[in-house]
């Protein structure tokens, strides 16, 4: 973790020297990290200890939200029979546990879409898991919404504490 953590520090210094192009670069490629599903802890907290915290913040926010924005749209229009089809193999189809967040999602989708986005779970089915619900029950503007909330919350807590690193 040291090795990977020294290897994002360097490239977040480089990206510093690059100006306005820099925080650019991290931005998309703090979205496609978040695409992919990696582990975006490390990547802020560095940012918070490169950048200054505002802009760490904001970077960081509009980058994971760019990423989860592009997973759920591609993942709705690509990866949608693919994970189905993963999730029937591994947890015998789900339905149950579907039609229960499709109960939720109907009678309160922002608090369901917060406490899915917030819990827990591995982010492969933060992103993705919200792509498998009908886009009424899932709008792309309410889910917006709630993963800025989220990642604005998570990405400032990641940049206050990178910003407080002395080393």
């Amino acid at each position: 973790m040291v090795g990977f953590l020294s290897a994002v520090i360097s490239v977040l210094t480089s990206l510093k020297s690059l100006g306005f192009a820099g925080r650019v670069a991290y931005v998309a490629g703090l979205s496609i990290w978040t695409f992919l599903c990696l582990p975006t802890t490390p990547i802020e907290l560095a940012s918070g200890f490169i950048f200054p915290l505002w802009a760490s913040t904001l970077m960081s926010v509009v980058g994971k939200t760019t990423g989860s924005l592009v997973a759920l749209i591609l993942g709705r229009r690509l990866l949608k029979p693919l994970v189905t089809r993963l999730l029937a193999r591994s947890s015998g189809g789900g339905g149950a546990v579907h039609r229960h967040l499709v109960g939720e999602l109907q009678r309160r989708p922002i608090q369901t879409m917060s406490i899915l986005r917030a819990a827990p779970l591995p982010t492969p089915f933060k992103i993705y898991g919200l792509c498998l619900f009908h886009p009424d029950l899932v709008p792309v503007t309410t889910y917006f919404f709630v993963a800025l909330g989220i990642n604005t919350c998570w990405s400032l807590v990641w940049s206050l504490t990178g910003s407080s690193a002395s080393s």
